[in-house]
C-alpha cells in the first residue's frame, strides 16, 4: 500500500511501499461473477443475422433472453445485414432496457427513437391483431404463458427479404427483455403474404 508523506507546503505525494517489490505478483481471476461477456482475440465480427444474434446473446445476458424463435428467424434471415441486426440488438439493450425498466418519465417511444435511430411500435394495426389468421404471429408461449410480442423495432431495409424486425416484450419479474422474433417482418394485415 502506498503511504502519504506530507511535504512542507501541504501537498501529499504517494510514497511507493517497498516491501511489494518482494511480493509475488498477485494472480489474475480467471472468470468475473458478471454475465457480461468480454471481448477476446479470437472474436471476428459477425457476417450473418445469426452470428450478430450469438453476439449480443452473450455481450448483454444481463438485459435480454432470446426465445429458441427469434434463433430461428435470425437463421432464417440470409439477405438481412448483419450490421444492422447487431445495431438493432445493441440499442434494445442499451437503450431501451434502461427506458423500460429505470424510473425516468416521459415517452419511452420518444427517448429510445431520438437516441438509437430505429423506430419503435409497441402495438400493431387493428387489423393485424385482431386476425386470427395475422395475430397468431404476435404470441409466443413463455413460461407458461402466452406473451404478446407485438412490440417491435424496425429496420431501416424495405425490400422483401431485408426488411428487419425484432419482435419482443418485457419479462418484470426477470428485468430482461425477451427477444421473440429477429428477421424477417411478420405477415400483416396489409402485407399479401398469406
Amino acid at each position: 500500500r502506498a503511504h502519504i508523506r506530507r511535504k512542507r507546503l501541504g501537498k501529499c505525494r504517494p510514497v511507493p511501499d517497498r516491501s511489494a517489490a518482494t511480493r509475488e505478483p498477485a494472480s489474475v481471476p480467471a472468470a468475473t461473477s458478471s454475465p457480461r461477456a468480454t471481448i477476446d482475440e479470437g472474436m471476428d465480427i459477425p457476417a450473418t443475422p445469426i452470428e450478430s444474434l450469438s453476439l449480443a446473446e452473450r455481450a448483454f445476458a444481463d438485459r435480454l433472453v432470446f426465445l429458441d424463435q427469434a434463433r430461428r428467424s435470425a437463421a432464417a434471415f440470409t439477405k438481412g445485414s448483419a450490421r444492422e441486426v447487431w445495431a438493432v440488438l445493441r440499442s434494445i439493450a442499451v437503450i431501451l432496457h434502461p427506458l423500460v425498466f429505470g424510473d425516468a418519465g416521459g415517452s419511452i417511444i420518444h427517448a429510445y427513437e431520438s437516441q438509437s435511430g430505429f423506430e419503435l411500435k409497441f402495438r400493431e394495426m387493428k387489423h393485424t391483431k385482431q386476425s386470427d389468421a395475422y395475430g397468431k404471429y404476435r404470441s409466443v408461449a413463455y413460461e407458461g404463458q402466452q406473451k404478446d410480442i407485438s412490440a417491435h423495432v424496425k429496420g431501416k431495409g424495405s425490400k422483401k427479404g431485408e426488411s428487419l424486425r425484432v419482435h419482443f416484450f418485457a419479462d418484470y419479474w426477470l428485468r430482461k427483455i425477451v427477444i421473440a422474433h429477429c428477421g424477417e417482418y411478420l405477415p400483416a394485415y396489409d402485407t399479401p403474404t398469406l
